[in-house]
């Protein structure tokens, strides 16, 4: 399987000051954030979902592919923190002994769909709603 690469420009800088804005608990901003982003981030659900073998070309894949998402925008609000702190498990170099460089926020699309893949992953393994839908319909 080949990396799909996603080049959204200025709109990654948008995004991510509604990402930091949301970290802030800032709900217009998110409310804004999933205007602008609920529609990639469906369909790289449904690209991910076609990926593990689950069709999403019926009603009934559509809602599962539409609950997914609902997840997945749960997660950014509990996330957010962590992108808009660095924090993503990654470990930061030191420029020397003195200065420590923080870890760079990643791109925020990068992250977005980050979340997709684990929100699909963890639900086509797990006994929940969604994921024993999925399990069945491929």
């Amino acid at each position: 399987m080949t990396e799909q690469r996603h080049d959204h420009g200025a709109c990654s800088t948008s995004i991510d000051s509604l990402l930091r804005a949301t970290a802030r608990g800032d709900e217009a901003a998110f409310g804004r954030l999933y205007d602008r982003s609920v529609r990639l981030v469906l369909g790289e659900t449904v690209r991910r979902c076609s990926a593990r073998g689950v069709t999403i070309d019926d009603c009934a894949g559509r809602a599962l592919a539409e609950d997914l998402v609902v997840s997945v925008y749960l997660d950014v609000w509990a996330r957010a923190g962590q992108y808009a702190g660095g924090d993503h498990g990654w470990r930061g170099g030191l420029r020397s002994a003195e200065r420590p460089v923080a870890p760079a926020r990643p791109d925020p699309w990068r992250w977005l769909f980050d979340l997709v893949a684990a929100r699909v992953e963890a639900d086509l393994a797990s006994g929940s709603t969604v994921g024993a839908r999925l399990r069945d319909a491929s």
